[in-house]
């Protein structure tokens, strides 16, 4: 039921951002409170993804973002509802639990001081095909989750921090 829940909560809360926004750009061109009381609550734009990164970034030493955060979401698991551990972050649109099919939670359990994002992906190997655990660590990089070691001194992790 919570899975139920929560997807349409999810699915309401995204249309609803859908028709301020337009309501908003209507409101833009003409006067009116009807436009402008309909635009209130248009969502604010996330800040935006990390440019896709290139393979010399696959070189430099990578961290935990200080913002992600460790999370619970229940998730299809084969013909059953489970509670999974997902992770939640600024740059993502809702919590993730599976990147390419696998889950992204004990993946980001393997993050060492000192590993670059290829070192990440080779550590994956018993578990995932090189060729994906690339693919994989990229998304990690593009949406924020791993960022350059010592990047983010003195930016406020969040309230549910993302513990090993």
């Amino acid at each position: 039921m919570r899975f139920y829940r929560s997807s349409i909560a999810r699915a309401a809360a995204q249309h609803a951002g859908w028709s301020a926004a337009q309501y908003g750009r209507v409101a833009a061109q003409r006067d009116g409170e009807f436009w402008i009381a309909r635009a209130a609550g248009a969502a604010i734009d996330k800040p935006s993804r990390q440019e896709r990164p290139d393979v010399t970034s696959f070189g430099e030493t990578v961290e935990l973002s200080p913002q992600l955060a460790s999370v619970e979401i229940p998730c299809i698991d084969g013909d059953f509802i489970t509670v999974k551990q997902a992770v939640s972050h600024p740059h993502l649109d809702e919590p993730v639990a599976y990147v390419g099919g696998r889950e992204l939670r004990p993946l980001l359990d393997d993050v060492r001081s000192g590993m670059t994002p290829l070192d990440l992906a080779r550590a994956w190997t018993d578990r995932v095909p090189l060729r994906s655990a690339l693919q994989i660590a990229a998304w990690m990089l593009e949406h924020g989750l791993l960022v350059r070691a010592g990047c983010c001194e003195g930016v406020r992790a969040d309230a549910h921090r993302f513990d090993h």
